[in-house]
């Protein structure tokens, strides 16, 4: 997408559910979801996953660093 082209942002909401766990116990949980019919490119979507070594190696160089 150009810089020149303007954006805006993409709304969203929260979705809860509740689980239940074999024991019986209830389990809440709760994500955020994009509204879908205001995403036009699906191709540019995006989702940072981190990874432990990567969490461990910016303790490591804060650390250093303090």
């Amino acid at each position: 997408m150009a810089a020149s082209q303007e954006m805006k942002a993409i709304s969203n909401k929260w979705v809860f559910k509740t689980k239940t766990n074999f024991d019986g116990t209830k389990r809440y949980k709760a994500r955020v979801v994009i509204r879908g019919y205001e995403q036009a490119d699906y191709g540019e979507t995006y989702a940072p996953v981190a990874k432990l070594g990567t969490f461990r190696m910016l303790i490591a160089i804060t650390a250093i660093h303090r």
